[in-house]
């Protein structure tokens, strides 16, 4: 994941079937920041068995050059709780800070 730019995370929960879902639960933190999305968001979907979240230039931006932590938990609809072990993933910086906008390719 690099700083202010859009980034999909995509993310293999072994043994559960996604679809049989009715809640998952997506938390990337690095303190003290944490993001946590939801299946009843639109940047998350599952894809083939595999979840996939989206975060934004300002989201992206909220975390430091690092090391982010992400971990998924979720509710079968039979009501059996499960959560995944807490991953790590790395977050590089850039150059220059800011969210690119297309008003920055105009000549002045």
């Amino acid at each position: 994941m690099t700083r202010y730019t859009d980034d999909d995370l995509i993310l293999k929960v072994d043994g559960i079937d996604l679809e049989e879902c009715s809640v998952i639960s997506v938390t990337i933190k690095q303190d003290p920041i944490t993001i946590t999305k939801t299946n009843a968001d639109p940047e998350v979907s599952i894809a083939d068995g595999t979840l996939i979240v989206h975060l934004s230039p300002e989201e992206t931006a909220k975390f430091s050059a690092g090391v982010v932590y992400i971990q998924v938990r979720g509710l079968t609809k039979e009501g059996k709780s499960w959560a995944t072990e807490t991953e790590q993933k790395k977050v590089y910086g850039v150059l220059q800070e800011g969210v690119l906008n297309a008003d920055q390719s105009k000549s002045e």
